[in-house]
């Protein structure tokens, strides 16, 4: 099976989560994972959510932030990844005022908006 480009990424688009997203690999091919990557702007916040069901792992490719999971904060930078549970409150801290932060986003199952829920 061949996914066509279009299958499987998209052009960066603007989100209400307050970040740019570039999905690299979501597909109704591929049910078990998604792959994208987060860009936030120097000193954002994103929006507090959880994914319902379905389990995150960020990996950090540009830049440093804190990352709330549950009730514990994280900070991270190049390299660092961290795993949010599904159903689980989260949001990222771009720390940098000058620089944005990008990470990857891995999501299992595949990420569908469904599953995202605003806290806020």
């Amino acid at each position: 099976m061949k996914l066509s480009r279009e299958e499987i990424s998209s052009p960066e688009f603007w989100t209400d989560e307050r970040c740019f997203i570039t999905e690299c690999l979501n597909s109704e091919e591929i049910e078990e994972f998604s792959l994208a990557i987060a860009r936030v702007r120097p000193a954002v916040t994103t929006q507090l959510h959880c994914l319902r069901g379905t389990k995150e792992i960020y990996i950090v490719r540009k830049g440093t932030g804190l990352v709330l999971i549950g009730d514990q904060e994280v900070e991270v930078s190049v390299g660092d990844s961290v795993i949010i549970p599904a159903n689980t409150p989260q949001r990222i801290t771009n720390l940098s005022n000058s620089e944005d932060l990008e990470f990857y986003c891995h999501c299992s199952p595949r990420f569908v908006p469904e599953a995202y829920e605003n806290l806020e």
